[in-house]
């Protein structure tokens, strides 16, 4: 299959969570609260679906995205499954399984495997990151609403007129997924 050139360019962007940071994940068998994995973030376990999209819009640029957040296979090891699957006409492009984990010290990260960790900050039910790749800084927001979950990368590139102490970066794109909510937990939904 041979992906349009717009979402060839949006999906590096989408899928580039590539941060280091350190820190022990929770101890086996318990989250940071000493709790099981079912009680990290319990709020936004599910199977998610929507259409992503860049901002503003670019021909061919769009992808449905699936989103499965659960406790995954070992429900006891500080870590939930973050799978996201992108399709295009149908097709599987790009299958990422990530982990979200939630540190010893409270914290939690996207854990990508291979030592690469982005931190992200969890307040109510809004998550933040921010990180840097290949010259390009992305600022990303997952906003959950009930059984919607809105996420948004703000993408930047290099300064524009740097001010003594401030830095202003040039805006490239906004890409963004609204996901609905189709299951709960990980598995298979009736609506396909």
């Amino acid at each position: 299959m041979t992906l349009t050139r717009g979402l060839a360019a949006a999906l590096p962007l989408a899928l580039a969570a590539c941060a280091v940071s350190g820190g022990a994940h929770a101890l086996p068998g318990q989250d940071a609260a000493g709790a099981s994995d079912e009680a990290i973030l319990p709020d936004w376990h599910g199977v998610w679906r929507g259409k992503l999209t860049s901002l503003p819009p670019r021909s061919g640029a769009t992808a449905l995205v699936t989103l499965e957040i659960d406790a995954g296979s070992d429900p006891a090891d500080g870590c939930l499954t973050w799978r996201s699957t992108f399709t295009s006409e149908n097709h599987a492009v790009q299958v990422k399984d990530y982990r979200l984990c939630r540190l010893a010290d409270g914290r939690h990260v996207i854990d990508e495997g291979r030592g690469l960790e982005l931190e992200v900050f969890v307040y109510d039910d809004v998550m933040y990151s921010a990180f840097e790749t290949h010259g390009v800084t992305l600022f990303s927001v997952h906003r959950l609403q009930g059984d919607t979950m809105h996420y948004d990368i703000f993408v930047t590139r290099g300064e524009s007129e740097p001010v003594p102490g401030v830095h202003s970066y040039k805006g490239q794109t906004v890409q963004r997924t609204v996901f609905q909510r189709v299951a709960a937990g990980t598995g298979t939904d009736s609506d396909e």
